[in-house]
């Protein structure tokens, strides 16, 4: 199944647009989860998001791969965590990037 939802960001002209690719629930063991994703994607085209759940742990993403990421926190926990996987949106001709200009 996949979610579009559209979020207004202040400094963005427009409205930006994510896709959501899938999302779970996923738990540690002894600090190490992974979680296999279905959708047919590079490891440098998708963002996970992580909401530790019950007791509050340190997640990070550590390892991001075609069908699958991993998931390690600091204290080595069992805890459970949500996730949410968003494909990152494609440049588009007319899209205007904000920040600083990268010097060449």
């Amino acid at each position: 199944m996949l979610i579009v939802f559209e979020t207004a960001y202040s400094q963005a002209q427009g409205i930006e647009r994510a896709k959501i690719s899938e999302s779970g629930t996923g738990t540690l063991i002894n600090g190490v989860c992974t979680v296999q994703i279905n959708a047919v994607v590079d490891n440098d085209t998708y963002y996970v998001q992580l909401t530790p759940l019950e007791n509050y742990t340190e997640l990070y993403v550590f390892e991001k791969n075609k069908d699958s990421f991993v998931v390690k926190s600091k204290d080595k926990s069992n805890a459970k965590f949500d996730y949410i996987v968003v494909l990152k949106r494609k440049k588009d001709k007319e899209s205007t990037e904000i920040g600083p200009k990268k010097q060449k």
